[in-house]
This record gives C-alpha cells, structure tokens and sequence, in this order.
C-alpha cells in the first residue's frame, strides 16, 4: 500500500453496500447544501453563520419567492376579471354628427360613457333618478331600430300637466313643479297625465333640434318604457365649453 492514501473501504455484504449508498447520498446533498450557502453568502463577502440559520433562511427565501409567484398570477386573474367586467358593463357611445338635441349638456361628435348595467340587469332601471340622461331604442315608422338620448323627468306614478304661465307659454309641470322657462317645452296643451308604471317621460333639452328630437312628445303613448333604455350616460367628455346639465326637478 502506498503511504499517503487512505484505504478504500469494500463493502463485504450487501448491508454494508447499501449503508454506503446511503452516507452518498448524505454526502451529495450535503455538498448541493453547501453550494446554496455558498451563493447566498456570495454577496455578503464570504461570512458563514450557523449552518441551521442558513438553512432556515433559505427555506423561508423559497416559500417567499413561491408566494411572490402565486401573487402574480393572483393579481393577474384579477386584472382579467376587472377588465372583463368593464368591458361588459361600460360602452362608449359617440354622439351622431348633427345631433344636438342634448346641448348644451352633450353636443353632437361628443363620446359618453354608458353603463349597460341597465339593460343587462332589468331591475337596474327602476333606480334611475329625475335628472339621469339615458341612451334607449325604439322602432321608428318604418320599423327600423334607431338610438337616442333624452333626460327622464317624470318617473312611474308622477303627474306630470302643461300649464300655461304668465307670459302666456306653455311649460310642463311634474307633481306641482314647473320646469324652468329655460327647459324643453309641450308642442300642444295637452297633459299627458300620471306616467304609468314600468315607464319613464322623457325630454330633450334642446328645442332647437325638433327636427332630430325624440322623447316623450313623440314617443308611441307618450312615456318610453323600461325595456327600451339600453343604459344611463354614467360620464360625458369631447366638449370642454359644455354647459351644466339643466336641473331636472327634483333632482339633486
């Protein structure tokens, strides 16, 4: 034997080859150990504390990057989900070119934002307030479907009456309130009287558009009913000089 070398151990039994199988594989993953330690203390010059520290940091280190992972795809999910909920319940709308029957709170080539929620949920139309500006349908003479925007100013079990004022002008009057001088005005003296339930009356706020105008002065029956109103104009923009809308009453 040569000196300087240490003797090599041979298993005699099969017991004894397997304890040996055994103590390398300790021994390697004992080294890939050492290896994590190695690139963990890179950065902090070479300093080694307790070998149990370390472990547990580097246990702790991978659950947090695991949990850093699955955050991320977390707040992606979220982020699908939001964007799918927007683009379901949110439309943009443009106003046509020439349709000016809303100015001044919305002026023709305006874009508008319109919550849908209000035809996808039925139920969401019964909260819609004196004031709300909604996008509806309807089916005009020749039986195409066109869209349009007006002002509710009457909701279910108001009466709403057209009185004459001292200058000698008719003007609508809801549940004993006049409308300002300023706002849309009746065509004839007829009342239409108590707005029926599942129904809204309706107006455009510029008379001088009669010729694109339809609201409750045109409308089959005179009220525009639930099932017609495709959403409310949750938000207006594209016409920096637009006007305050005209207060509506009873509305805030």
């Amino acid at each position: 034997m040569e000196s300087g070398k240490a003797p090599q151990h041979v298993p005699t039994s099969d017991a004894e080859a397997a304890t040996d199988r055994a103590a390398a594989e300790r021994q390697a993953r004992h080294n890939e150990f050492q290896r994590g330690i190695d690139r963990v203390q890179a950065p902090l010059g070479g300093h080694r504390p307790n070998e149990p520290e370390t472990e547990s940091a580097i246990l702790w280190y991978g659950r947090l990057r695991k949990i850093i992972r699955w955050a991320r795809y977390a707040l992606l999910v979220v982020l699908i989900l939001c964007a799918l909920y927007l683009w379901m319940r949110f439309e943009i709308f443009r106003i046509p070119t020439g349709y000016d029957v809303m100015a001044p709170s919305f002026r023709a080539e305006d874009s508008v934002l319109v919550d849908r929620m209000y035809e996808i949920l039925p139920s969401y139309v019964e909260r819609l307030h004196q004031g709300d500006v909604v996008l509806f349908v309807d089916v005009d003479e020749r039986g195409g479907r066109r869209e349009a925007l007006a002002r509710v100013y009457g909701l279910p079990g108001q009466r709403v009456d057209v009185v004459e004022d001292d200058g000698g002008e008719w003007r609508y009057v809801i549940d004993g309130v006049a409308l300002p001088a300023y706002g849309p005005r009746p065509r004839r003296p007829d009342s239409p009287g108590v707005v029926p339930e599942g129904h809204f009356f309706v107006l455009v706020e510029n008379d001088d558009a009669e010729a694109h105008a339809y609201d409750s002065r045109n409308l089959p029956g005179g009220f525009l009913p639930f099932d017609n109103v495709r959403g409310k104009i949750a938000l207006g923009w594209g016409n920096p000089e637009a006007e305050p809308p005209l207060p509506a009453p009873g509305a805030p």
